[in-house]
């Protein structure tokens, strides 16, 4: 179901007697309807005046005046005037709606009589017959409080109506046309403020007084939002309610809507901007007044303030927060007269004709359905049945890409209630029925595009749940040392790597799918940045991340059943983490020694880390000598860091052949490129620029442009001319004094031509990681320009020589600026084993550096997760209250962990868990899964029907892990799975297509 914006009325229905008292005013207007030449934006157009004026004239009363308007209509076509907001309690048949006013015939004139009964406000009139509202004949109208009626506000010093409206420079008959051929209205051409375009309105203001503002969007369709520049807006009213005075940077006036704001000079005399702009529109369309101190000392200066523009959200929530003044008095102390509910739509026989003379088949009473029927849009004339003094509760539903205004003629009602997605009775108990704002016209706006949807509260959370439980899945499997998974697609992809795994996931278009599953695709999304996190910040334990979280809001799932509050599972989940991670810190151990030296000790965190990644598809799992060479050149490599966590400084080449324990470490850089005939192979002492910058001379070709000639010698200069060029681009290169030149772009035949005449070695199309890497070990900087050889920073190098690895031809660099550089140079009988082996040797590297880093480490195995949880245990007995149900379950999401270890190793995890824990209730206790050998011992068990242990003690094993990738994973796993606790709302959108470039 599409997400809309639903608005709850209460409208009341009253029917008193009217009777119009003899101190009752009367106030006579005649006008004159006449069409003229106007000019708003600058072109000349037929407007709709009246009595000459574009716009019309104001109209002032107070309470209770009796308005008597004559009106002329010297046009060639009927007219019509309506009354917008004038409740119309004693001659509801005079509102001015086509359907209970007939219209004025061409050349005749007829007599509005109107009591302003017990109303106050802003209001406005405009035409409503034949599409006169887009030539004029618009206007304001103000109903002041009788003297003795006290409102909430000081006297302004002025009172200044406002007409705002976006505006078109075609005239009303061509747009009317437009609508009459079924075709919506083009985008508007301008916004006029009191009918004129930019820069065209102004207001006089003196210094240090407060004015009042009547402002009223008049246009066609589109809503906008009202400021000035440096002034503070406080709302006072709005369409003839008194509101909590409430101060905006700036007003959004949707169509039809009226207000009253009060601001005050209070700022240095000099001119300011008033600014108009359109919202939700793409573009968005902008004007400009001038609001004028009288002394002021200067134009207006700067560019317009900017304002709201697509943000639905600020609107909103602007419109949540105007509330009817409950202290202010109303327009008399005993409301007097009658109430008639009018339907505005339009018909050839007047609706109160129908009724009176028992016309049929003009209108039905009653066919508008309590709820609608998903059936399109319909047309129909429908009246409303109302009992007297009754409350009707409309809800309007807005399932169109605008913002829609709905207005009641001749009524006014109260705006109780306004959110997203689709009404139902639930919605009753978030009606404001203290304070709600009465008012004539509210809008609905369209939150999502027609193809989107949303699903919110309690199916929104299960659902999270779900996408996350079932992301998880697809990577539990990989936790541990026997873990594995083939993933699927073109290339086959052997690994066990949780991070590999997920960034894999290959995503369907969401609004192709059910909500779930987009929700399984928005947090395979969602997991793969956190894992993503993870695995860029410590190197390890991202399917450790994954797997906490998931186990976490499965438990979170069974606390929701049992109705216990998503805010209180956070609240116990975080108690547990900081728990945890106490536990933790308590038996942590330095390793600052043996982190300091390289000791082959510090080997056994990078086995744990090779352990996890690399399967039994690899040769060298089953030789230790393959370890042996992994950690010496990961320890190595590290150590020339000198306690720095940049990887880039180290590069790792993959090369088929050999087997994976021939890998080896070279103190320097190798860029997997090599060097072109004619060019040295041996340079020494070597100045280097990196570039990124185009090396050919065939762009007539490349870029398609034609040339027409008339003889073969004129594409010859063309071509001349082309080499002239580059032969002066490589000039300038030679000059910044180099004697090698790397190129992540193509070098052709000519310019490497002449590099070579010029003793410079030329390296082409470098791949973009191996020039960054390049520039930043030999100190260089990466250039696309060389008008400027001074702002150039060239990288140096002792030594660039070919060599070779295997089969294949490569460039060293030795001696580079960076003296902790080198380059790790994996061999391997596939390319599948090169892969797994870098991914491993990624994480190894990432952990190793945290380690030197951060020395402190703690035992392997499952062994933290089982302190964590029993230290947790003890935390729950502690815990009074439904909150002690989380901190529990915490516990069950840490003892997961090795629950998952040992079933992926093929072990008996429910035995060997409850052998975990009866050894960690020990003081000082080191045990944890011995996964290799307890996996023999499990076979041995299978032959002789005798039972084998399947634990160890981690410190007698030597196994440990970094304590920064088990405090990550900790706390990592706690906050994503109370991100995913805290959805409440899920909205879904298909993304927006491309356009068709021609």
């Amino acid at each position: 179901m599409p997400l809309r914006l639903a608005v709850a009325l209460f409208c009341a229905t009253v029917s008193l007697f009217p009777i119009a008292g003899a101190e009752d005013p009367y106030r006579f207007y005649s006008w004159n309807v006449t069409y003229g030449d106007i000019y708003p934006l600058g072109v000349r157009q037929t407007g709709l005046l009246i009595n000459g004026q574009f716009p019309g004239p104001d109209i002032h009363s107070v309470t209770n005046d009796n308005l008597i308007i004559n009106v002329f209509n010297n046009l060639n076509e009927s007219f019509l005037i309506s009354w917008n907001g004038i409740q119309q309690r004693r001659n509801s048949y005079e509102d001015g709606v086509y359907g209970t006013t007939c219209p004025i015939p061409p050349g005749k004139n007829f007599t509005y009589i109107l009591q302003v009964k017990d109303q106050i406000g802003s209001f406005y009139y405009y035409p409503s017959l034949g599409f006169h509202k887009a030539a004029g004949g618009f206007g304001g109208i103000r109903i002041l409080s009788r003297p003795r009626i006290p409102v909430p506000f000081s006297d302004p010093a002025g009172d200044y109506t406002v007409l705002i409206g976006d505006w078109y420079k075609s005239n009303h008959t061509v747009l009317q046309a437009h609508l009459d051929r079924g075709k919506k209205l083009p985008f508007p051409d301008g916004i006029l403020i009191n009918g004129r375009g930019p820069g065209g309105a102004s207001l006089n203001v003196e210094q240090g007084k407060t004015y009042r503002l009547r402002i009223s969007n008049v246009g066609l369709q589109n809503s906008l939002n009202f400021r000035i520049q440096n002034h503070r807006l406080t709302l006072v009213e709005v369409e003839g309610t008194h509101t909590l005075q409430t101060t905006y940077s700036s007003i959004d006036l949707h169509l039809g809507q009226s207000c009253s704001v009060l601001f005050t000079a209070d700022q240095p005399a000099q001119d300011y901007y008033i600014v108009v702009n359109t919202r939700f529109t793409n573009p968005v369309l902008t004007t400009t007044g001038t609001l004028r101190y009288s002394n002021s000392a200067g134009p207006v200066s700067g560019p317009p303030p900017g304002g709201p523009t697509i943000q639905i959200d600020w609107s909103l929530n602007q419109a949540r927060s105007i509330r009817t003044n409950l202290t202010a008095s109303g327009p008399r102390p005993n409301p007097q007269g009658s109430y008639h509910y009018v339907f505005p739509l339009f018909n050839r026989t007047p609706l109160k004709l129908a009724d009176y003379f028992k016309i049929g088949g003009v209108f039905r009473p009653g066919s508008i359905s309590d709820n609608p029927y998903g059936g399109g849009i319909y047309l129909d004339t429908s009246v409303l049945n109302a009992d007297y003094r009754a409350f009707v509760e409309i809800v309007f539903q807005n399932d169109e890409n605008i913002v829609q205004s709905w207005h009641l003629n001749g009524y006014s009602f109260f705006v109780v209630g306004m959110d997203g997605g689709q009404w139902t009775v639930a919605s009753r108990n978030g009606y404001n029925l203290r304070d709600a704002v009465s008012r004539c016209t509210t809008q609905i706006e369209r939150i999502l595009k027609d193809d989107a949807s949303e699903g919110k509260g309690e199916r929104a959370r299960m659902a999270s749940f779900v996408g996350a439980i079932a992301i998880t899945d697809l990577v539990k499997t990989t936790l541990g040392p026997k873990g594995m998974s083939t993933g699927r697609g073109q290339e086959v992809t052997v690994t066990n790597d949780g991070a590999t795994i997920l960034k894999s996931l290959h995503i369907d278009n969401p609004a192709e799918k059910s909500l779930m599953n987009f929700v399984l695709v928005h947090k395979s999304s969602w997991k793969n940045y956190i894992s993503k996190v993870q695995d860029d910040e410590v190197g390890d334990g991202t399917t450790s991340v994954v797997v906490l979280a998931e186990e976490l809001l499965r438990e979170a799932e069974k606390l929701v059943a049992a109705k216990i509050h998503p805010m209180t599972m956070i609240s116990g989940y975080r108690m547990a983490a900081e728990c945890a991670r106490n536990a933790l810190l308590q038996r942590v151990m330095d390793n600052k020694e043996n982190a300091a030296h390289g000791d082959s000790e510090i080997c056994s965190e990078i086995q744990v880390g090779l352990d996890e990644n690399c399967n039994d598809h690899f040769e060298f799992q089953n030789s230790f000598s393959g370890y042996d060479v992994f950690c010496t050149t990961t320890v190595d490599a590290v150590m020339r860091l000198k306690g720095s966590t940049n990887l880039e400084a180290i590069q790792i080449i993959k090369k088929p052949g050999g087997s994976l324990k021939d890998s080896f470490l070279d103190e320097g850089f190798i860029l997997d490129k090599k060097i072109g005939l004619g060019h040295p192979k041996w340079i020494e002492n070597a100045n280097i620029l990196v570039a990124n910058t185009a090396m050919d001379t065939d762009k007539v070709k490349i870029y398609g442009a034609r040339a027409r000639v008339d003889s073969m010698s004129k594409v010859a200069e063309i071509e001349g001319a082309e080499k002239e060029k580059m032969r002066k681009k490589v000039q300038k290169i030679i000059t910044h004094g180099i004697n090698c030149f790397v190129n992540r772009q193509l070098i052709y035949n000519f310019p490497e031509e002449l590099f070579a005449d010029a003793v410079v070695l030329a390296i082409e199309h470098a791949d973009f990681d191996g020039i960054e890497r390049l520039a930043l070990v030999t100190g260089g900087e990466i250039a696309s320009t060389f008008d400027n050889p001074e702002s150039v920073k060239l990288g140096h190098c002792k030594l660039i020589e070919e060599i070779m690895i295997g089969e294949d031809k490569l460039i060293h660099f030795s001696g580079v600026e960076m003296g902790q550089a080198c380059t790790i140079v994996l061999r391997g009988a596939s390319h599948h084993v090169l892969d797994e082996a870098e991914r491993s040797l990624h994480d190894a590297l990432c952990v190793l550096s945290q380690t030197v880093n951060d020395t402190r480490v703690v035992l392997g195995g499952g062994w933290p997760e089982m302190v964590m949880a029993k230290a947790v245990d003890e935390l729950v007995r502690q815990t009074p209250g439904k909150k002690s149900h989380a901190v529990e379950a915490f516990s069950l999401a840490l003892v997961a962990i090795p629950t998952i270890i040992a079933d992926n190793a093929g072990l008996d995890s429910a035995d060997l868990v409850a052998q975990l824990r009866a050894e960690h209730h020990k003081e000082g206790c080191n045990t944890g899964i011995d996964v290799i050998t307890g996996s023999a011992r499990v076979c041995l068990w299978l032959v002789s029907h005798m039972s084998g242990r399947t634990v160890g003690d981690m410190a007698e094993l030597g196994i440990s892990e970094s304590f920064k990738v088990k405090q990550a994973v900790s706390l990592s796993g706690t906050e994503a799975a109370e991100m995913i606790l805290r959805v409440n709302e899920i909205i879904t959108c298909t993304p927006r297509k491309r356009e068709d470039r021609m």
